[in-house]
């Protein structure tokens, strides 16, 4: 029980929230995005270059993440800035 403590409470004090993450995330990006997330543990793409985001994200297929582990919805999330970005439908090539 205490291996069990002990990595739960390290865990817990060595989290880097997301606002955390997005405020330093802020001083070397001019985009960032969240394009998964599942309690605590997300996926961010971010980029200086626009157009590279852009297109790096709206390659992506939707991720698949079944209803009950869902905990953020009308992904992806742009944190920095506002590029145009969506996930492709399943199936389809743009």
């Amino acid at each position: 029980m205490k291996k069990k403590q002990k990595i739960l409470n390290t865990m817990n004090t060595e989290e880097v929230t997301l606002d955390d993450f997005q405020k330093t995330a802020k001083q070397y990006f001019s985009n960032l995005a969240i394009t998964w997330n599942s309690g605590n543990f997300s996926i961010l793409v971010a980029s200086n270059d626009k157009q590279n985001f852009e297109e790096f994200i709206n390659a992506m297929d939707s991720p698949y993440i079944p209803e009950e582990y869902q905990y953020l919805f009308g992904l992806p999330i742009q944190l920095i800035r506002k590029a145009r970005i969506e996930f492709r439908r399943h199936g389809h090539d743009s």
